[in-house]
């Protein structure tokens, strides 16, 4: 699995979520719902995707395509305005 895919997880799962979660519920539907049939304790990714995940959370944000942490309520992951459309 690439960055790009989990980059697509994060995106796919906060759209799932409504658009905006914690970090808890999002990487709790991300591993049920996308993840769990897709690495294996065999994989790297098994033991670093939640760490992953935050990076691409990093990503997003300074791709305007999450907003940023000044523009989102304490804690909350949030899908900016302009992905939302």
């Amino acid at each position: 699995m690439s960055t790009v895919d989990l980059r697509n997880i994060l995106i796919k799962t906060l759209e799932d979520l409504g658009g905006s979660s914690k970090i808890l519920p999002i990487c709790r539907h991300a591993w049920t719902k996308y993840l769990s049939n897709q690495i294996s304790p065999e994989d790297d990714l098994f033991y670093t995707w939640q760490y992953r995940i935050r990076w691409e959370a990093r990503d997003l944000r300074k791709a305007k395509i999450m907003n940023s942490i000044d523009d989102s309520p304490y804690g909350i992951w949030q899908l900016s305005s302009f992905k939302k459309k």
